[in-house]
């Protein structure tokens, strides 16, 4: 069993922090590497001002949110697949080079794909993966343990 740590309160277990803290700097290695020469720098700022905004928003809050590690790694999945996007403007990521590499067979040739449609199944990922952690935010399983606060069993309608 993981012993707390005697700096942090008695109400953030050692091995998450530790878990979101791996996450948190994988996923900053994968942005700082992307945010160099990105395909447009307009867009991509454009593109990540929300997300870094919610992370900005997000990181003070760190140990009173207590998401579950399945919705801190399908949150990370998501920021991942986002920076991805980012830094090709979603409709020059070249996942077709990516899985012919893989394969050794053309995607877009198998499919009869005209254009790149790397948005399309991306978008549908960022649905599946924010279902669970909007699932727990909403259904009150999500505690503010800071202040002992429930929220909402769960939406108001």
């Amino acid at each position: 069993m993981l012993k707390a740590n005697p700096l942090l309160p008695e109400y953030v277990p050692t091995h998450r922090l530790l878990y979101r803290l791996v996450l948190l700097c994988v996923y900053l290695c994968i942005f700082a590497a992307l945010a160099v020469a990105p395909f447009n720098r307009a867009d991509w700022l454009l593109e990540n001002a929300l997300t870094l905004s919610l992370m900005i928003v997000h990181l003070p809050t760190w140990c009173g949110f207590c998401f579950s590690l399945m919705s801190n790694a399908l949150l990370f999945l998501f920021m991942t697949l986002h920076a991805i996007g980012a830094h090709y403007t979603y409709s020059n990521v070249p996942f077709d080079s990516w899985w012919t590499g893989m394969i050794r067979r053309s995607l877009n040739e198998a499919l009869n794909l005209s254009r790149n449609h790397y948005d399309r199944p991306v978008r549908l990922c960022y649905g599946l993966l924010l279902v669970i952690p909007f699932e727990k935010s909403y259904s009150g399983a999500l505690v503010w343990k800071s202040r002992k606060v429930m929220l909402p069993r769960g939406p108001p309608f």
